[in-house]
């Protein structure tokens, strides 16, 4: 019998048979975070935006979603100990300004109902700038409504926002009142802000606005300034990508059909007969991959031109034809996942 050392140990073996082979070596490649975590901090003022602390250390926050024409929410998860450490920061009515070191934009909301708790952690819902008005009253005396004749809608919110009743901060003015739009004639009664404004955003649906938080100059506290927007918001969302594996999961790539590729374009007689011309246009490139595969389009009177002799005619279905040929010569392409709401950042 052959003997072979194990360690410290020695072992008979059967003549000619190798000890057997020791196990891979167990190894763990963590994943390098394709971005780096976000850094902020939420500072937590009072009702009239003076900075009474911070809640960075005992929290983290889930979102901080941009509002435009209402408020949008949140919320600030704590551990059951953070919260009684903390509990003269979460009084209802205190306002919450956070501040990020990535670029991102500052996020301000209200500390409101709900508050959830279990035994284990504590969620606390914020409520984005927006949602003071709704706790701004109109300056409506009775027995008299307010009245505003042939105004721009902008004025209108900007006058309701500085003249409303509200005990606690004052919004600030837009720093530029831009008088767009139709002018417009309308009332209103004992009313929140926030409710008048939905009335104007019906009357102009072009008139868009936000609340902005904005850092005082002397870094004690915080206000919200009133932002009005005409026409279409400017997109800021270049730089926003779906990260497959880190916000967009659950990724399936779909297949879709129909394949359309031999098309009958019915092209209405403008003549006042009632029979209609009929062009068949085929699409060279995808019938010898995929077969002849038919379908019929209707010209609508609306789509078509008035009295156009018949080659002008076989000319306006071709470009029709092109046109639906662009969506349906081969497979539609779909991408079908989960998106996350990861922290803020991300």
């Amino acid at each position: 019998m052959t003997q072979r050392t194990s360690g410290m140990w020695t072992i008979q073996m059967p003549g000619g048979v190798s000890p057997p082979e020791p196990p891979p070596r167990e190894r763990v490649y963590p994943l390098a975070p394709l971005l780096r975590p976000p850094r902020y901090v939420i500072y937590v003022a009072n009702r009239e935006g003076q900075f009474i602390g911070e809640l960075t250390p005992w929290g983290y926050l889930e979102s901080a979603p941009a509002a435009m024409d209402s408020y949008t929410t949140t919320a600030l998860h704590l551990s059951p100990g953070a919260r009684r450490a903390a509990a003269r920061l979460l009084d209802h009515g205190n306002l919450v300004l956070v501040v990020f070191d990535n670029g991102y934009p500052m996020w301000g909301g209200v500390i409101d109902p709900p508050h959830e708790g279990a035994a284990d952690a504590s969620r606390i819902t914020l409520y984005s700038g927006e949602y003071l008005l709704s706790w701004y009253k109109t300056p409506f005396e009775r027995p008299y409504p307010v009245v505003y004749r042939y105004e721009y809608p902008a004025v209108i919110l900007s006058d309701l926002v500085e003249k409303a009743t509200y005990d606690g901060l004052r919004m600030l003015p837009p720093a530029e009142n831009r008088a767009e739009g139709e002018r417009i004639t309308t009332s209103f009664g004992l009313q929140t802000v926030l409710s008048a404004a939905g009335h104007l955003l019906s009357r102009a649906p072009d008139m868009h606005w936000r609340a902005r938080p904005v850092m005082r100059s002397d870094r004690s506290g915080f206000d919200f300034q009133l932002e009005i927007f005409h026409g279409t918001w400017r997109d800021r969302t270049a730089g926003v990508a779906l990260v497959r594996g880190v916000n967009f999961v659950e990724v399936q790539f779909i297949s879709e059909g129909p394949i359309v590729n031999w098309l009958s374009v019915d092209m209405p007689n403008q003549t006042g007969d009632e029979l209609s011309y009929i062009v068949l246009v085929e699409d060279e490139s995808s019938a010898p991959v995929y077969g002849r595969r038919w379908g019929p389009r209707t010209v609508t009177d609306e789509e078509a031109a008035v009295d156009l002799p018949f080659e002008r005619m076989v000319e306006e279905a071709q470009k029709i034809a092109a046109a639906e040929f662009a969506r349906t010569t081969r497979p539609a392409r779909r991408v079908r996942g989960k998106d996350l709401n990861v922290p803020p950042g991300r």
